[in-house]
């Protein structure tokens, strides 16, 4: 927010506060002012400022079959709002953001209400666009996102302007070790506190955290400068554990309430992650950043993620698959300028059967195979597949987690999995697993690491979530159960 909305040298300032800045470009990679860019559809970037009075949102009918969405987001980075095909339609529409205090009447003509917790909030526009001749139409419908002062809108005098804000300029670095209170308390005066976390904001009073409270750590007597020091080290690494072990972008993106009852850890895996991602309503984000070795994907290897036949992502709009270096979560430079490949991509090969092989490699794989290619960097890399209203249920279809593997991938085996009422068979091919029941698909993605079998006559089988007791050959159920309890809603997207 402070980069574009107060820093003027920055690439991507928008000018300010409640207006509109749209691009009319997919994302590339001189574009890093957040990580995991959208290479699908074009950004429109909008902050408000809500102390002084309401925003209205004035938005226009769209035509299928152009898909956009208006995604809102508060400054805890809850998805509070959304606007857009799927969330009020294609129909023109006038909708009132309002802040957490604001307690004035709501006027004739409005839509729908949207209150946020916090006084300014922001939107991650995306509009479709077809391809190169497309521009000037989409441009033409982000012209007619509009925002405008209650008071305009109503004709009535103009309130008060908020007071001037100081905001503290913005230091990456900084911010990663005991400076972050600093920022923390210079937001907290705009986010008012909710009522489950009183407790928790008394506590935190105690060693200098409150709305617009100065912070210097000089100042701290040294036994309490350590143990902030050292808690914030060890919530970062857990943290940063914890986020590099995710498959999906599920649970970590929404309102207070869908982010459940440990939503604090959950919105800083998605803010860490890829932050601002869409709820999982609007879209859901598959990512992979290991291989069958359990290291970081080497994007001098080649790779091949392979779909079967009938398996292509269950989709109301479209999917793609979107690769981004590591650890700067960006888009890289590379010889083709592809920067995804998709459902929307010109020239998509399927194989003879209905597979579809995506092929992720540096140098060109040929002829036959480069409208799949995708040119990959150097170093550790994340591969995202962004999966656009995804359709709950794969349709009834075979469930599949599919995942990256080497060229040539290895030979297969099959692990045989028991539950509480049926036997499963989890078949390996490379990294691929394919299985009909939830619990096992978690299970398989557990195993995803392992190289070999299970050992005959083996107890116990080391998994990178944790260990597995067998009975009989088998994984136990309540193994199982325990293995992934609070864990599964990692895997719900493919259970």
């Amino acid at each position: 927010m402070y980069n574009q909305t107060q820093n003027k040298d920055f690439p991507v300032y928008v000018g300010g506060f409640n207006r509109f800045r749209h691009y009319a470009r997919s994302a590339t990679p001189v574009d890093k002012d957040i990580v995991t860019p959208n290479n699908d559809t074009p950004y429109s970037w909008a902050w408000l400022d809500l102390r002084a009075g309401p925003i209205v949102l004035l938005l226009p009918a769209v035509p299928a079959p152009r898909y956009y969405v208006n995604q809102w987001f508060d400054l805890y980075t809850h998805n509070f709002a959304y606007t857009g095909v799927r969330a009020t339609g294609r129909e023109a529409g006038t909708y009132l953001f309002v802040g957490p205090r604001w307690k004035g009447k709501v006027p004739k003509g409005i839509t729908k209400v949207f209150r946020s917790e916090t006084e300014f909030v922001g939107t991650l526009t995306r509009t479709q666009l077809a391809g190169p001749d497309d521009i000037p139409a989409m441009q033409a419908i982000q012209a007619q996102y509009k925002l405008t002062p209650l008071s305009q809108f109503t004709g009535k005098p103009a309130p008060k302007p908020a007071p001037p804000v100081a905001w503290p300029a913005w230091d990456a670095k900084n911010a990663e070790g005991i400076g972050f209170i600093a920022y923390l308390n210079a937001l907290l005066p705009f986010m008012p506190t909710v009522p489950s976390e009183k407790a928790t904001f008394a506590r935190f009073a105690k060693i200098g955290i409150g709305p617009g409270k100065p912070f210097d750590p000089a100042k701290l007597d040294p036994a309490t400068r350590s143990a902030i020091e050292q808690g914030t080290a060890d919530a970062s690494k857990e943290l940063r554990e914890k986020a590099l072990a995710q498959s999906s972008s599920k649970g970590f993106f929404g309102t207070r309430s869908e982010l459940g009852a440990d939503y604090v850890m959950y919105r800083s895996m998605g803010a860490m992650l890829g932050i601002y991602g869409n709820s999982t309503e609007e879209a859901v984000y598959a990512s992979q950043q290991t291989g069958p070795d359990c290291k970081a994907l080497d994007g001098s290897k080649h790779w091949v993620l392979r779909f079967e036949p009938g398996q292509l992502p269950p989709v109301n709009e479209f999917w793609s698959i979107t690769m981004y270096n590591l650890p700067e979560r960006l888009l890289v430079e590379n010889p083709i300028n592809r920067y995804s490949v998709g459902a929307r991509t010109a020239g998509l090969k399927q194989g003879p059967d209905g597979s579809l092989e995506i092929h992720i490699q540096n140098d060109n794989p040929g002829p036959d195979k480069a409208s799949n290619w995708v040119a990959r960097a150097e170093g550790p890399v994340l591969l995202r597949r962004p999966l656009l209203r995804a359709q709950a249920g794969g349709n009834g279809r075979n469930v599949e987690a599919t995942a990256l593997g080497r060229a040539p991938m290895t030979v297969p085996f099959a692990l045989p999995v028991r539950t509480s009422n049926h036997n499963h068979d989890i078949h390996r091919f490379g990294d691929r697993m394919t299985t009909r029941h939830k619990n096992a698909v978690a299970l398989a993605a557990a195993l995803a690491c392992l190289t070999v079998g299970i050992a005959a006559g083996a107890q116990t089988i080391d998994t990178r979530m944790g260990k597995l007791q067998l009975e009989n050959g088998y994984p136990s159920q309540v193994s199982v159960s325990n293995l992934f309890d609070g864990k599964s809603r990692v895997f719900d997207q493919i259970g």
